[in-house]
């Protein structure tokens, strides 16, 4: 089996020398805490971490105008209420979405991409390819650019860093993208055939 390593501006891995690295900017004012989870089988007999940051006399942030980072991981159960579209991610409140990064065995290259922002019933962000929002076309490569590529392809493993052009949004935010009728149909999680 291959394993394949993923260089990008703010994250990355090395599966041959077991290491991974995060830069993005994470604000803090009284405290942090870092949480790692291992949800394989693989049992991990040493863990190295380190840790930098900067004080606020080199890096102030406004506490009244910064928000917070959070990373989240999102399993599409494929309900499939939006007719053929899945959920890829959804938040309510105020901020932006900053990168995507996105695997899927069962997402059409050629599904189309639907960014609802702020109770929108059309969407503002209307892809016409899943591949695109990944700044790849023709189904993409493996390219690993500092803010776009992909592992496999532009769909399988792909990510995108949007710092200049981020989706803001208050309330709410929702991504969805289309999939294929020719791919396994998953009900809550399950693949069905």
């Amino acid at each position: 089996m291959v394993q394949k390593s993923l260089t990008t501006l703010l994250f990355g891995f090395n599966p041959q020398t077991g290491t991974l690295y995060s830069y993005w900017p994470m604000p803090f004012w009284k405290s942090a805490r870092i949480e790692i989870s291992n949800n394989t089988d693989t049992d991990i007999s040493n863990l190295q971490c380190n840790v930098w940051f900067k004080p606020s006399s080199a890096l102030s942030y406004n506490k009244k105008n910064t928000g917070y980072f959070l990373a989240r991981r999102t399993i599409d159960s494929d309900p499939d209420t939006l007719g053929y579209r899945s959920v890829a991610f959804e938040e309510k409140g105020r901020g932006h979405v900053t990168g995507v990064v996105f695997y899927s065995d069962r997402y059409d290259m050629d599904g189309d991409e639907f960014c609802y922002i702020d109770d929108s019933k059309t969407p503002q962000i209307h892809g016409s390819g899943t591949e695109d929002d990944h700044n790849q076309g023709w189904a993409g490569r493996a390219y690993q650019k500092p803010l776009w590529g992909g592992l496999v392809n532009g769909y399988d493993g792909a990510y995108r860093i949007y710092l200049n052009d981020c989706y803001i949004f208050n309330p709410n935010i929702q991504i969805a993208y289309e999939y294929s009728l020719t791919k396994p149909h998953f009900v809550n999680g399950e693949k069905q055939m």
